[in-house]
């Protein structure tokens, strides 16, 4: 009997709840979404590792409340009785949240098109809003010049601008930015937008990263890229930086490797002359050697920091440094101080290397009367005078060397004439001899082999037989 009553109470209070139901309007309340801290637009980071959880929150109080997360065409991605939403490997991309009202149970299911699909077993209201969740990757890509280059030289502290323009192949700028930072990351500024002036800069080397990110960039000066956290959110450095070389040129001073500022070369004697020679200079811009003449008409312009003056005319030539940046543009034939000499800045040297180019030309030697040989009759106490001429061109002093078959030195004559009366039977020759510098040749010595000056000398080209 009292299971009866028991039974009957129950389904009593059953058709009562069935009624109560009933009474429910047909439609769920209305509800508006909320996120914590307000708004309509937050950013999360995708792809970090990191479950960071954003609250959600709704104005109703008089229903049950619960939350969609939809892509930008309203496909159901998740279904959360909470609000407090974690983003974490859905993907980078523009999400969206909604709040939603039920009665019964909850029937939304992911795939469903959230503002079609029925959202609960006796109602379900969407909510008349939602709140964009941007899902975000930081994507830093990789940077180059807008020219394409990773690296580049200024010239700095002329007071010519030195803007050089960034580009980044980034595919998500949602915040994109870059830093300017010295060799070791660390950051010597922000950019203001996608280039910057670095002739103010000084002379060094920078670095210029890209920096994806979400939420404010807080990088300053003093931070490390690479160890400072450089947003109050997530954020992606590039993949390389961009080198920029702060140049300054500085001609410096220039001296032989002796330490020596001139040098007396002899040309045209089939001996090499070369020369080498170094720079002073404080600065890291390209440096190279230019030869010019005594007007500093560009003669020519050596590969490295030596020369070979032996195919050279006569004459005298300088030897300047220059220090540049960009192309040179410097060729023969210009005047070195008048032109260009690269096509950006550059700076000659402060001082130049003389080189004195002497040229001992021993010419062709004849009797005065043109012959190249002539008899004389010794012993007889007349005097036997014959007088020589030369061709030669240029030379600095020259004399005539009396030698015998084998070219060895028996008088030296720097008169142009000479007595064979006191020499004895046999033949004998006469040599002409140009030479700068002091005579060194003596009697006795080998006339084709000895040193016969201490600058540039040369035997003439023929001799005249005695």
């Amino acid at each position: 009997m009292m299971l009866r009553v028991l039974l009957l109470a129950f389904g009593l209070l059953f058709f009562a709840g069935q009624n109560a139901y009933a009474q429910f309007p047909t439609r769920c309340i209305d509800v508006l979404a909320s996120v914590e801290g307000g708004g309509s637009q937050v950013v999360t980071c995708e792809g970090d590792g990191i479950a960071e959880t954003i609250n959600f929150s709704a104005s109703s109080l008089a229903m049950p409340v619960s939350f969609l997360i939809t892509d930008e065409n309203d496909i159901i991605i998740k279904v959360s009785v909470r609000g407090t939403l974690s983003f974490e490997g859905l993907g980078a991309g523009t999400l969206r949240v909604y709040a939603f009202t039920w009665l019964g149970h909850i029937t939304a299911r992911p795939g469903q098109n959230a503002t079609t699909a029925s959202l609960g077993s006796f109602c379900g209201n969407l909510s008349d809003n939602f709140i964009t969740v941007t899902n975000f990757t930081p994507d830093g890509g990789a940077v180059t010049t807008d020219d394409g280059n990773t690296s580049v030289t200024v010239c700095v502290g002329d007071g010519v601008p030195d803007v050089v323009n960034f580009t980044t192949t980034a595919s998500t700028p949602q915040g994109y930015a870059y830093l300017i930072t010295d060799e070791n990351n660390i950051v010597v500024t922000v950019a203001a937008g996608d280039n910057f002036d670095f002739d103010g800069e000084g002379e060094g080397i920078s670095r210029v990263w890209g920096i994806s990110y979400a939420g404010n960039l807080t990088a300053m000066e003093g931070d490390t890229v690479g160890v400072s956290q450089l947003s109050d959110n997530c954020f992606g450095l590039s993949e390389n930086f961009i080198e920029v070389i702060r140049s300054q040129p500085d001609g410096g001073a220039v001296e032989l490797t002796n330490g020596e500022t001139s040098a007396t070369v002899c040309v045209g004697d089939g001996q090499d002359d070369i020369l080498s020679f170094t720079n002073q200079t404080s600065s890291s811009a390209a440096y190279t050697f230019i030869i010019t003449d005594d007007n500093n008409i560009i003669l020519d312009i050596p590969d490295g920091a030596s020369a070979n003056f032996e195919g050279a005319d006569a004459g005298i030539c300088r030897i300047w440094g220059l220090s540049y940046t960009g192309n040179l543009t410097a060729a023969p034939g210009d005047d070195a101080a008048a032109v260009a000499l690269s096509d950006d800045c550059f700076e000659l040297s402060e001082n130049f290397i003389e080189v004195i180019r002497q040229e001992a030309d021993g010419g062709a030697v004849a009797l005065d009367n043109g012959d190249t040989g002539a008899v004389a009759c010794v012993g007889d106490g007349a005097p036997d005078v014959l007088s020589f001429t030369n061709t030669s061109v240029g030379a600095d002093n020259y004399t005539y060397l009396i030698t015998d078959e084998d070219n060895i030195i028996l008088a030296i004559d720097d008169d142009g004439s000479f007595d064979f009366e006191g020499a004895d039977v046999g033949i004998c020759r006469v040599w002409g001899l140009a030479y700068g510098g002091a005579l060194l040749a003596e009697t006795g010595d080998d006339a084709a082999a000895a040193v016969l000056a201490d600058g540039c000398f040369g035997l003439s080209d023929n001799f005249i037989t005695v």
